[in-house]
């Protein structure tokens, strides 16, 4: 039986305010070549947002796991240009519709990372869960 998009977007919006609410240290922007929200966060201050990173979502793919992933996870890792060493894909299943996701990449110099936040969502226009979700998260990340 699905949820009603109201039901979903409970659990969605918890976990989205949550990943804002607790990241004041980083400043978010909207990436239009990837269609997410993008907060950098140097080192130290890193250290508690991969910790809620690793909170908010239910599952966590590295370079190691990244096959083991449900095909729409490995899909954003290859439209990325695969997954390296120290890089780091979340993903919260909403619903058979949609996705959130986290990427998590460190940069050359290992003392600056980048947070992706976005979601996947069905190819349906009439998927009021994706829209749904799509609108809050550029809502909540100021985009």
């Amino acid at each position: 039986m699905t949820r009603s998009t109201d039901e979903v977007m409970v659990n969605v919006d918890a976990a989205l305010q949550r990943l804002v609410d607790s990241t004041r240290e980083l400043i978010w922007d909207w990436d239009r070549r990837f269609n997410t929200a993008v907060g950098r966060v140097s080192d130290p201050e890193h250290l508690p947002v991969l910790a809620l990173l690793d909170d908010c979502f239910a599952h966590r793919w590295d370079h190691e796991t990244i096959d083991e992933a449900p095909p729409e996870v490995q899909n954003i890792s290859a439209g990325w240009g695969g997954m390296r060493p120290g890089q780091l894909l979340y993903s919260f299943a909403a619903d058979e519709s949609g996705m959130l996701f986290a990427a998590w990449w460190p940069w050359g110099s290992g003392t600056t990372f980048s947070v992706r936040v976005g979601c996947l969502i069905s190819s349906d226009p009439d998927d009021d869960l994706a829209m749904a979700m799509a609108k809050r998260i550029r809502s909540l990340f100021g985009a």
